[in-house]
């Protein structure tokens, strides 16, 4: 049952007024209904403040009781909006008065006002802005263009009692059954706050009961005695009462622990404030300030970044920040968040992140990109594209190239070439077990790294266990189960490994293309066993040693250098995602009375892949910008074409890339409701054309 479920009232009625009463109440519960009028229509958030706290929900959670799609969520599709002022709905949504309307474009599309003003600054400069029609204004965009909006308690609004639940999309949706449990929604995963201390405390006892630290040290970190430690003690059910959730930072009085993990951990020195992670690991939430005299506590989210491509980074400690969450404020008696005591932060408990606090996420510091330049291949992020540069400048194409001359240098398709049989210790446990060299570089079967992309084709695994008994492959399997593609995949991943190690051991120049050469060969172990430029190891016929195959490749990769066709335009575009067309429209102009937008905006998934829509150069790898986030821009020739919103940038400007190359991952950074990709394609003089105009979205 739901409140839109319920029939229609057969007769009139009336509730009576409550009178001088309505006045100590707030809201006159007085009203009259005619046959055929709807109860969703008649009741109001009043009726129900006591029964489900109808005034402490917002649009976020009554989203995720209803199904309500948040980001489909136009602002001109709130009723209980439409009659509301700008200056009023700043006032209402919390710390909203304090952005800057270069911060809120959706405000500095539609009002001329120095952007870097806040809007709180901007309404009472001129109070004529602040009296427009907060939905006239903005009804197009949708609630999560505006910050915490969907965040907002409804009783933060004015005459929120007298609104109609109908007049809340969404809430009429949600099963009764929901809506009695909505007062214990968080029990559990809740506390009270009981107690404020300031910084002063435990400089010479140690804390009992902390419940914040970091996945590195644990969430039961005790308190340094000589920094203090300002806290709140919070009271609850069983192990939640008396427990301590202590302040983080590097000021008086506030914690750091150790966090962060592979090569990204040494991002600021390994550490990271004391906190919790309820929300999931996107974002930690850490105790920022607490007012002994006020019995007040202020939070603050501290974000991370991770790198989880080719290679594995790791992650970085929970460092960028802090960014101020007012929504979390609480005072003596109120409600703190905590999550589950689970050891893990409260990592378990299932609440979901708005997704606005996506966007406030800070750009990396130049440590995170320093590290990222270099570490992460040039040109490759497992796109399969042998574009681009590796760890040293080694060029991918020249050295597949030079590889290719040695191993499979055949006529046909060097692609689809099975080589000879060779028995090794594989992964499967066959009695005599063998595998085939197969495809361009000769990657054996029984490799675990060919294993892994060969299963993941339906039949490969039968096509596997055929290599495996000793069944020569066809030409045709190899091309269905090892496509070119992948081989050039793994290629570019297994070099660019190869490479950083030998740089870290001191080697450089054409002494790592001699050794790349003899390791293709021989394996890892030309280094360990002492075989290195051996002249009496050769191969199966006999006819190269392990010299031979150092100096052949280093000798190939030169005459190859410069002759790749990466970078270059066919003029023709693709589709830069698979199975997703636009759903925003093209409106360069902002005609119509909708918002301007110089490109179209294309559905996904987070981490979906992102590929280039034609050959050529990227100029831009900007991880830092406020409206795009991470976006990249690839010049053409011609033209050139945008993709924002990114959550993984795979190239780095200065790179070619070929048409449909992988350039990175749909994410939601920047100024972005959601996961998309937002995609522009500019013409000379800066021009933009319509994506649709120029590209088949059925590709």
């Amino acid at each position: 049952m739901t409140f839109n479920s319920l029939p229609a009232y057969q007769e009139a009625g009336d509730i009576a007024s409550a009178g001088d009463l309505a006045i100590e109440m707030g809201y006159d519960p007085g009203r009259h209904w005619e046959a055929g009028d709807l109860p969703v229509d008649v009741f109001t958030l009043g009726d129900f403040q006591s029964s489900f706290g109808a005034q402490e929900m917002n649009l976020d959670l009554v989203s995720q009781l209803s199904g309500l799609d948040l980001e489909g969520l136009r602002i001109a599709d709130v009723p209980f909006l439409q009659d509301k002022s700008l200056a009023e709905v700043v006032k209402a949504v919390p710390a909203l008065e304090n952005f800057t309307l270069k911060e809120v474009p959706a405000i500095a599309e539609v009002i001329d006002f120095d952007l870097s003003a806040t809007l709180g600054e901007m309404i009472e400069a001129d109070h004529f802005i602040g009296d427009l029609n907060f939905s006239e204004l903005l009804g197009d965009y949708s609630v999560l263009e505006i910050p915490n909006l969907d965040l907002t308690e409804f009783s933060e609004f004015q005459n929120w009692k007298e609104t109609a639940l109908s007049e809340v999309p969404g809430l009429g949706d949600i099963g009764f059954g929901k809506l009695s449990q909505i007062p214990d929604i968080f029990s559990g995963i809740t506390a009270t706050h009981d107690m404020t201390y300031g910084p002063k405390e435990h400089t010479k006892t140690r804390t009992k009961r902390s419940i914040t630290g970091s996945n590195s040290d644990g969430f039961s970190v005790q308190c340094v005695q000589e920094r203090g430690c300002a806290h709140i003690e919070l009271s609850g059910a069983g192990n939640m009462h008396g427990a301590q959730w202590i302040a983080g930072g590097s000021k008086e009085g506030q914690q750091i622990v150790n966090g962060g993990e592979g090569v990204l951990g040494v991002v600021n020195g390994g550490k990271e404030p004391t906190g919790r992670l309820p929300f999931g690991d996107t974002v930690k939430i850490v105790l920022d300030k607490t007012d002994e005299s006020k019995g007040t506590a202020e939070f603050a989210l501290y974000f991370r970044y991770c790198y989880r491509g080719f290679p594995d980074l790791g992650c970085t400690p929970y460092f960028l920040g802090p960014v101020p969450m007012p929504v979390l404020n609480s005072k003596e008696k109120g409600m703190v968040v905590t999550g589950f005591l689970d050891a893990l932060g409260g990592i378990t408990s299932g609440l979901e992140m708005p997704k606005a606090w996506e966007k406030l996420k800070p750009a990396n510091s130049q440590e995170i990109n320093d590290i990222m330049g270099k570490y992460r291949p040039r040109g490759s992020g497992g796109s399969g594209s042998l574009c681009g540069k590796g760890p040293g400048g080694v060029d991918f194409n020249a050295l597949a190239e030079a590889i290719h001359s040695i191993e499979s240098n055949v006529s046909g398709d060097p692609y689809t070439v099975p080589g000879g049989l060779y028995v090794d210790g594989g992964p499967y446990g066959y009695p005599n077990e063998r595998g085939y060299a197969l495809g361009r570089y000769q990657y054996m079967s029984y490799r675990e790294d060919v294993v892994a992309i060969i299963s993941a084709t339906p039949g490969g695994g039968a096509f596997l266990e055929k290599t495996f008994r000793g069944q020569q492959p066809t030409p045709a399997e190899i091309a269905k189960y090892f496509p070119p593609k992948e081989q050039d995949k793994l290629f570019v991943e297994d070099q660019s490994r190869t490479i950083q190690s030998l740089l870290d051991k001191g080697y450089s120049g054409d002494r790592i293309l001699e050794i790349l050469g003899q390791m293709h060969f021989g394996g890892g172990d030309v280094l360990r066993n002492g075989t290195l430029d051996s002249t009496s190891v050769s191969d199966g016929y006999g006819t190269l040693s392990l010299w031979d195959y150092g100096q052949a490749t280093k000798k190939s990769y030169h005459k190859n250098v410069g002759t790749s066709k990466c970078g270059q335009a066919t003029g023709d575009l693709q589709s830069p995602t698979v199975g997703y067309k636009p759903h925003s429209p093209f409106n360069p102009n902002g005609s119509g009375g909708r918002r301007v937008h110089k490109g179209v905006d294309v559905g996904g998934n987070f981490g979906d892949p992102i590929f280039a829509a034609d050959g050529g150069t990227v100029t831009v790898d900007d991880h830092g910008d406020v409206s795009w986030g991470l976006h990249v821009i690839i010049d053409h020739g011609e033209f050139k074409t945008l993709y924002g919103h990114m959550s993984n940038v795979f190239v780095r400007t200065g790179d070619s890339v070929a048409k449909g190359d992988k350039i990175g991952a749909i994410g939601s950074s920047g100024h972005s409701s959601g996961p998309h990709l937002h995609f522009e394609v500019i013409g000379p003089g800066e021009v933009r054309i319509d994506p649709d105009s120029v590209i088949d979205w059925d590709y």
